[in-house]
């Protein structure tokens, strides 16, 4: 029996390559939103505790407030404050970039599976074609023996 062949083989192949590169960005997107999103964590827990730290010094009753070093956990306090904010701005363009190459992987996806499909219905068609030849083979086959059958017996 003779195999299938798809004529298009290398359109299928270069579809599922570009395919594995859109997979290959979106992952990658993937890990640097997961990156931002645990600085921003980080940062958000320092300022907690850096509010946390201020908090308790100006609360111990009769102890003497150090106004410098209150102004230095204030500085401190606003920069991490300031550092949060720029790393919600990058979650932001992360997540951005991150969708467009997810919808860039649907269309790619949905480029490759036409392909496929392309090939499915030449594939059945060839399966349909082989087996209609095989069966026109196995007939003449068979008209040819009964032929030879009726030349054999005496009339």
């Amino acid at each position: 029996m003779p195999k299938f062949r798809f004529e298009h083989e290398a359109l299928l192949e270069q579809r599922r390559r570009e395919e594995r590169e859109k997979q290959r960005i979106v992952a990658e997107l993937q890990r640097e939103r997961i990156d931002v999103e645990d600085a921003l964590r980080r940062i958000q827990q320092a300022i907690h505790a850096c509010k946390h730290e201020l908090r308790d010094a100006l609360s111990v009753r009769g102890a003497r407030i150090d106004a410098g070093a209150l102004r230095l956990q204030a500085g401190a306090s606003f920069h991490m404050t300031v550092e949060a904010q720029r790393i919600a701005i990058r979650l932001s363009g992360a997540a951005q970039r991150l969708e467009a190459a997810r919808v860039q992987l649907l269309e790619a996806s949905r480029r490759r599976r036409a392909v496929e499909l392309w090939r499915e219905r030449r594939y059945e068609a060839w399966k349909r074609a082989e087996d209609n030849r095989e069966q026109a083979e196995i007939d003449e086959i068979v008209v040819m023996r009964a032929a030879a059958r009726s030349r054999e017996q005496p009339s």
